[in-house]
């Protein structure tokens, strides 16, 4: 297969890290629903290259809408329908926030409508030290 696309069905080296697993590992799963075989197979997914560039790219470009609208077809070819139940789009907004806030984004505001999605709201964020390269 080609590089690119290994590289892009790859997990991030920077959430296969010790420090990401201790940093997710300290906050309570607050849906509990974290140890079903859907919210596995969506973490997995959220944690791979493509996930991880798509939401990062998506915060920069587009700061208004939730990044969880980066993602939503990523999930439905990855996972399939089973990812838009409502527990499982919380747990999807739940660990994309976790992702931002690790990769050094801030949370900025929740309930953000969307629209043409499965997801009807999500939060928004900013990556400030990332924003200043767009700026260059």
């Amino acid at each position: 297969m080609n590089r690119t696309i290994d590289y892009l069905f790859t997990r991030n080296n920077e959430l296969a890290s010790e420090a990401f697993a201790a940093y997710i590992g300290s906050a309570p799963d607050k849906f509990g629903t974290g140890g079903s075989a859907i919210n596995r197979a969506i973490f997995d997914v959220l944690c791979l290259n493509i996930c991880v560039n798509a939401v990062i790219t998506h915060v920069l470009v587009r700061p208004d809408v939730p990044p969880v609208v980066a993602v939503e077809h990523i999930l439905a070819a990855l996972v399939g329908d089973e990812a838009f139940s409502d527990d499982a789009k919380q747990f999807t907004g739940w660990r994309i926030r976790q992702i931002v806030e690790f990769l050094g984004g801030r949370w900025v505001r929740a309930g953000v409508r969307v629209r043409g999605s499965r997801f009807r709201t999500g939060s928004i964020y900013r990556m400030p030290e990332a924003a200043r390269l767009l700026a260059a």
